[in-house]
């Protein structure tokens, strides 16, 4: 759902592996996406880092990966602290997917926060990101060995909670963006 506000082809994503949060496995076909991971973050409150996620029998019961900056479970909600950009991941090893997340601040300060697909657990993924600035933006990008590549941007009106969902399916990347 939500209004699709950027796209990108296998021509501009460069060597990517095939490799509230929710992950959809996509299958072909016109059936339901199968579900992959999910975290609420309705457990303990604590560190993020090696936690599993909160409805371990249904998601799969992975654990969550800290690459970078301080990640912090609480009230239902994660936050990060730290490195600039603090990297959190779940793997989940699939080709075609969907990572969605609820984010609440959105239109508050100067910020960027956003879900990732393809992460090789040091420095190659795609990210989508909301960008809190005096335009605000939704952002994709490709950071391949480090080094950020704008993929596509569009200019959006922000409301205090945002959900924000990057979709790869094959060679075709979407984001959406429900306000």
């Amino acid at each position: 759902g939500g209004r699709a506000i950027a796209s990108a082809s296998a021509t501009s994503l460069g060597g990517l592996s095939s490799d509230r949060l929710v992950a959809f496995e996509r299958a072909a076909g016109s059936s339901a996406p199968q579900l992959a991971t999910c975290d609420n973050f309705d457990l303990a409150d604590g560190d993020l880092a090696g936690r599993t996620v909160s409805d371990a029998l249904r998601c799969n019961g992975l654990a969550w990966a800290v690459h970078a900056g301080t990640w912090t479970v609480g009230g239902g909600w994660v936050s990060a602290t730290g490195a600039t950009p603090a990297v959190a991941t779940l793997t989940t090893a699939l080709s075609s997917a969907t990572v969605s997340a609820r984010i609440a601040g959105a239109d508050v300060g100067l910020h960027e926060t956003g879900v990732v697909l393809d992460h090789d657990g040091v420095d190659t993924y795609l990210v989508a990101s909301v960008v809190g600035d005096v335009v605000p933006s939704v952002d994709l990008r490709l950071v391949d060995g480090g080094v950020a590549t704008l993929l596509a941007s569009s200019p959006v009106t922000l409301g205090p909670s945002v959900v924000l969902a990057l979709t790869r399916d094959g060679a075709a990347v979407t984001v959406h963006l429900d306000e």
